[in-house]
């Protein structure tokens, strides 16, 4: 985190940074990816606060999509360049006024207008102060906020138009923002933030492939999350279980013996007990 801290804060001073270094710091994710996906995807969604930099974000943004990325079957190459592009991809917003993202009320259109100008500062602080940028990085930072139906920004461009990775950085970023509390809201449960991204899908926002692929990644109910099961007892997620997303490895307690050490239950094996309600916590 600190070396990503020293490096962006180059960038954005308008000093010279080599970008093997970004790529770097993105190719060692990928070898924390390979010893353990689910503990890997576990650190890219835990919640970010409002106070937390946005190097934290970006950290969690480039660890959720590098995850995504390898349940779709990137090569490694791709994914560097995925990662390395989520890292950067915020880093013009230390260019706009902090006022307007640590407002505790919504803002207002002209003020979101300050906001969408922030990957065009980014690519330009890119194309100005890093060397041999690959075309795949170019594009997740200055494209993650573009929207399939052409409802993002800065160029409200369309699905077609969009590059292949930015769909994937768009979907983990949106949702590590639901996840995470901001100044005006509080963070979303993570079953009701995937509820937000399929509904996104419907409403032509996101490509259904890669929701797909982080459906697949984290399931409906993510590692940590608390649950209610159809036996009445409670459970938190332990591991997911790929395609079968609303069937998780999960530890369970009766309600009244949470004290008591859980039972390991792999709900794809136990299929006379399922997941009927998400929990904010086991009590």
């Amino acid at each position: 985190m600190n070396q990503l801290d020293d490096m962006l804060g180059q960038l954005t001073s308008g000093r010279s940074v080599e970008a093997e270094k970004l790529q770097q710091i993105s190719h060692d994710s990928l070898m924390r990816a390979a010893d353990d996906l689910d503990l890997f995807v576990c650190m890219g969604i835990n919640p970010v606060d409002g106070g937390s930099s946005f190097f934290a974000n970006s950290t969690n943004v480039a660890t959720l999509a590098v995850a995504i990325g390898a349940t779709l079957g990137l090569d490694e190459e791709s994914l560097c360049d995925l990662g390395a592009g989520c890292l950067a991809h915020d880093s013009g917003m230390l260019k706009i006024d902090e006022k307007l993202y640590q407002s505790e009320r919504v803002i207002d259109s002209n003020e979101f207008v300050e906001i969408t100008k922030h990957p065009i500062i980014a690519a330009d602080m890119l194309f100005k102060n890093m060397q041999r940028v690959p075309l795949g990085v170019r594009a997740v930072v200055y494209q993650t906020h573009e929207r399939c139906d052409g409802s993002g920004y800065p160029r409200g461009c369309i699905a077609d138009s969009i590059h292949p990775l930015a769909k994937i950085s768009a979907v983990a970023d949106t949702y590590v923002a639901l996840v995470s509390t901001r100044p005006h809201r509080p963070a979303m449960l993570p079953y009701h933030a995937m509820c937000k991204m399929l509904h996104g899908v419907k409403e032509g926002l996101f490509d259904s492939t890669v929701v797909r692929g982080l459906l697949n990644t984290i399931s409906l109910f993510p590692i940590g999350s608390y649950v209610e099961l159809s036996d009445k007892r409670v459970a938190k997620s332990i591991r997911t279980n790929g395609d079968s997303y609303d069937r998780p490895v999960v530890e369970a307690w009766h309600r009244t013996r949470l004290n008591e050490a859980p039972e390991v239950i792999d709900l794809t094996v136990q299929e006379d007990v399922r997941v009927v309600k998400a929990l904010t916590r086991l009590h």
